[in-house]
């Protein structure tokens, strides 16, 4: 039988930590330094402070529940590191769900600071309060979870606990619905753009990527029974690192528009050339996300999604959604 878990833990997590810290870092870099300086906003915030905490949720793994028995079985574990073990995962429910919902908002930020049709803002907004509300409600359900609280990290200490399992498959098939509500979102506007059928491609597939991480949040959910395990200390690797990288695959979705750019041109360097549709479209009367082709930063037929002012009127060399009559139109019919 195998004894320890430790190290494939230890490896996963340090993968997370890495990824998640070089995709954000990415994106910080692309908004402030290249093709241009550029400003932060609201949503880039959010993606940092979704960061900081998906990589303190990481720490504490590897702080607090690998050195105190996460990993082994738990025969081999005393029962005052049992108890260390139990309160990180106490701390890091909340860092789990704290990160989720500041992804979500992260995305629901970007999606009302680039699409400007009125009913679509709307949309985004209600969505964007769900998830606030949704996670205050769970975070207030988790420290009522126990009566006394202590008694979650202290099994022999007298008390009432809720469903521990019944709570995560909540949380979990929460997630799952929001994570598919906020990645379709934009599909809808993006369809009945004035852009070329390409671009419609590419950027439903941009924005939609995201709905690979609910096959993450699917697989966790195999993994709420967890808590009812009696070697809980073993068998909670694979929820802890499902957990982990549910949080890296929503921080990687999130910073995917910004820079899918320059990731083409590093692993790629694709230059396309412009289809005969795309030279024909004036950048005057052209609609929808991306800079117009015969004005992006030397890539003929490239589109340079999501980052800073260029959906501002004052920016001459880029199309824009809000400057056009027909973007209008979209508000209405959506």
């Amino acid at each position: 039988m195998n004894q320890s878990r430790v190290g494939d833990a230890i490896a996963g997590l340090a993968v997370a930590i890495s990824l998640i810290l070089l995709s954000t870092g990415t994106r910080i870099f692309v908004k402030l330094f290249w093709p241009a300086n550029d400003k932060l906003y609201l949503d880039d915030y959010l993606i940092v402070f979704a960061t900081v905490v998906a990589v303190a949720d990481c720490a504490v793994l590897l702080g607090l529940e690998i050195p105190h028995g996460l990993g082994r079985h738990i025969s081999t574990v005393e029962y005052a590191d049992l108890q260390r073990v139990l309160l990180a995962e106490f701390i890091t429910g909340h860092l789990y769900n704290t990160a989720l919902a500041s992804i979500k908002l992260s995305i629901l930020a970007l999606y009302y600071r680039i699409f400007i049709t009125e009913t679509f803002r709307k949309i985004v907004v209600a969505v964007a309060t769900f998830v606030v509300l949704w996670l205050i409600t769970i975070e207030i359900s988790i420290f009522f979870i126990c009566r006394p609280l202590q008694s979650f990290w202290n099994p022999r200490l007298a008390g009432n606990c809720l469903n521990v399992t019944a709570m995560i498959y909540y949380i979990t098939t929460s997630n799952l619905v929001t994570d598919l509500v906020v990645f379709v979102l934009p599909l809808p506007v993006i369809i009945r753009l004035h852009i070329t059928r390409k671009n419609k491609v590419a950027l439903s597939i941009l924005f939609s990527i995201g709905i690979l991480t609910c096959g993450i949040s699917a697989a966790r959910l195999t993994y709420a029974f967890i808590q009812k395990s009696p070697d809980i200390t073993y068998d909670g690797v694979p929820f802890a690192l499902l957990s982990t990288y549910e949080m890296l695959g929503g921080i990687m979705c999130a910073n995917l528009p910004i820079i899918y750019k320059l990731l083409r041109r590093v692993f790629w360097g694709v230059r396309s050339a412009p289809s005969p549709e795309a030279r024909s479209i004036p950048a005057e009367h052209s609609h929808g996300p991306f800079r117009h082709p015969e004005n992006s930063d030397g890539d003929p037929g490239g589109w340079t999604p999501l980052s800073g002012n260029y959906y501002s009127h004052g920016n001459n060399y880029t199309t824009t959604v809000e400057a056009q009559p027909e973007a209008a139109q979209i508000g209405h019919n959506t």
